[in-house]
């Protein structure tokens, strides 16, 4: 059964490499070993956490980006449509290829809803954490390394990607009729739920990791 199951492992792992040479990843990428830091990171008690592996994946890494907009939606909600088309249209990846196909997008809601069904079954497996959060890249990461997520507001939203992909923000707001301004999201929260502390943070975090856009 062992090796039954290191075969099977060995290969999804192949399985996964051509996946991401089909979508613009090398198989030496560091994607996949990032994925893997940040499930260790979503850790608790309970096991592998949805919002610890959202707040790891996107709200931990200079990668999160903010429009605002110029109507809110109680006038139009077609700049929700534009911005996805504009993302689609120049987001790059910081590694390989000069374009990036097959992009997916997802609410904050589903992004974690979806996670937490997939990654029950690892959880639950045997192995350390570390094998778990392995064999659960393996197998994902040809998904997330496409997956965009957007947490929509009245007349904003919130743009979260993946830690190889970067957007031109100068591009995309110059093309745009409806995003008044934009730039790198560096706190976003519930005011009921905000602390003082939790925002200079932020700020703190965005300090010591920034890039330019």
């Amino acid at each position: 059964m062992e090796c039954s199951n290191h075969r099977i492992a060995s290969l999804r792992r192949a399985d996964a490499k051509k996946v991401m040479i089909r979508f613009g990843m090398s198989p030496q990428s560091t994607f996949i070993p990032e994925l893997v830091q940040a499930l260790e990171q979503s850790e608790d008690s309970h096991g592998f956490s949805p919002d610890g592996f959202f707040t790891a994946w996107f709200r931990k890494r200079p990668n999160a980006y903010f429009f605002l907009f110029l109507k809110n939606v109680t006038v139009t909600n077609l700049q929700f449509a534009e911005l996805v088309a504009l993302i689609e249209s120049e987001v790059r990846p910081t590694e390989t290829n000069p374009r990036v196909r097959g992009l997916q997008f997802a609410s904050v809601a589903d992004f974690k809803s979806t996670f937490s069904g997939l990654i029950k079954p690892f959880a639950q497996s045997l192995g350390d954490e570390r094998s778990k959060a392995q064999r659960f890249a393996d197998i994902y990461g040809p998904v997330l390394e496409r997956l965009i997520v957007l947490e929509i507001f009245s007349g904003s939203c919130a743009v979260y990607l993946p830690p190889h992909l970067t957007l031109d923000l100068a591009k995309i707001c110059g093309l745009s009729g409806y995003i008044h301004s934009c730039g790198r999201l560096i706190f976003s929260k519930s005011v009921y739920r905000t602390q003082s502390a939790d925002f200079i943070d932020a700020i703190d975090q965005s300090l010591s990791t920034s890039t330019r856009p």
